[in-house]
């Protein structure tokens, strides 16, 4: 039986992983503003940034593991870079089913007055910034230490929840209402729960972090927003005539919307099952 990590190496790791994240987020954002001064077309610090940033989290993770953590990177779910076919798949066909539902719901295509140069760069920051470099440190950071550091303690199923539940509260913000805050709460939470037992599933923050990067190229990114109003950031938006709060996440947006949270459901179910036939 793997011997249990003390509280105070739990404590420690999960406040170091989160330093890590804060001072890998500000090392990028130097290097992208410095890039930003270059007299280049496209731009190239967003992607500097999200190579900076991935790459600054995974070398220091890898030392907090193996010197302070006293582990190796597959006891924390952290494998050679692979994703399966299966989780690959689903990446694209979460994301593009909640927005085929609502292209099925009554509203109107707006689009933007953004140049070629604005929307391939739309393109960029949706790729490298919201997509690539935002879903691998998350993953490498939620669902790599802090998870199985709790697993290591408390069990798997705190391991799951805790980091879910804060993952969740830290999509809170002050300008949301009630209603909205419950529905960003519950939404936030589900998700780090599918993104949980997706990882455990493979055995690898790969997994997830394709479906969490890819979710958030086609939803957030930037190229077709989802929402009450329509956004001069998006290539184009699809305003909704519907303002119900259930359908349209309130004033954080779909992702906390009901159908957003029903395609969490549908691939936590996926994910529990492909365990339970492992196990």
């Amino acid at each position: 039986m793997e011997e249990k990590v003390g509280v105070g190496k739990v404590i420690g790791g999960i406040i170091l992983v989160l330093v890590i994240m804060i001072g890998a987020n500000i090392a990028a954002q130097v290097a992208a503003i410095a890039l930003a001064m270059l007299p280049l077309p496209l731009d190239i610090g967003v992607v500097a940034e999200g190579v900076i940033y991935i790459a600054c989290v995974y070398f220091l993770i890898k030392l907090l593991i193996t010197r302070f953590l006293k582990g190796s990177l597959t006891d924390y779910n952290i494998p050679r870079f692979r994703i399966d076919l299966k989780w690959l798949l689903t990446a694209f066909l979460l994301p593009l089913a909640v927005t085929g539902i609502y292209l099925c719901l009554p509203g109107e295509f707006v689009r933007s007055d953004m140049t070629v140069w604005d929307m391939i760069n739309t393109v960029i920051m949706a790729v490298f910034f919201y997509g690539v470099s935002a879903g691998a440190v998350e993953e490498l950071v939620f669902r790599g230490v802090i998870l199985n550091l709790l697993d290591k303690r408390f069990g798997r199923c705190a391991a799951i929840i805790i980091p879910s539940v804060l993952f969740g509260m830290l999509h809170l913000s002050s300008d949301l209402s009630v209603l909205s805050a419950i529905l960003v709460l519950i939404a936030g939470t589900v998700v780090g729960i599918m993104f949980s037992l997706i990882s455990l599933e493979g055995r690898s923050v790969w997994n997830s972090a394709a479906v969490h990067a890819v979710w958030n190229i086609i939803i957030i990114g930037g190229v077709l927003g989802v929402g009450e109003t329509a956004d001069s950031g998006n290539i184009c938006s699809y305003v909704l005539s519907s303002r119900h709060f259930a359908i349209t996440g309130g004033e954080f947006g779909v992702e906390s919307s009901v159908i957003a949270v029903l395609g969490y459901l549908i691939v936590c179910c996926v994910a529990y099952a492909g365990m339970h036939r492992k196990n």
